[in-house]
């Protein structure tokens, strides 16, 4: 796709990720996520992982974003997980938490996997070495589903 066209989409999706329809937010965010290079798509998906009104969204998204697995995908999740351990909001926490296991293919019943990937992503948010600490979260999931 030239960059005009990849533009084109992502200002109709970051139109529909304001929808107060949370399928229409859903759905932008798991689209945007395919274009989160873009600094428009990537600020409409920091806004969708702590989506205020729906649970679904914020998990919709975080699952399409940890399953591209690159470093800026990561770093937007690992942003999430920082600003809702921090604030009051414990099922925020627990929502990207849920997404994180569904873009790894995790089942939630495997707690450990599920704790080790939350803390790697908790590292992330705050380390200098973005592209180590993308890699080590994928050897995990490729280390769970073997």
């Amino acid at each position: 796709m030239d960059p005009l066209s990849r533009l084109a989409a992502v200002e109709a999706l970051v139109g529909l990720s304001l929808s107060p329809e949370w399928r229409d937010r859903a759905d932008a965010g798991i689209a945007l996520a395919q274009f989160v290079e873009l600094e428009q798509a990537a600020e409409a998906l920091r806004r969708l992982v702590l989506d205020p009104q729906d649970t679904g969204v914020t998990d919709s998204t975080v699952e399409s974003l940890v399953r591209r697995g690159d470093a800026v995908s990561l770093r937007i999740v690992a942003g999430a997980l920082l600003s809702a351990e921090l604030s009051e909001e414990d099922s925020t926490f627990e929502w990207i938490e849920s997404g994180i296991a569904k873009g790894f293919g995790y089942v939630l019943v495997d707690e450990d996997a599920l704790a080790e990937t939350t803390r790697a992503c908790k590292m992330l948010a705050e380390a200098e070495a973005v592209d180590a600490l993308a890699a080590y979260i994928k050897s995990q999931a490729s280390n769970e589903k073997a």
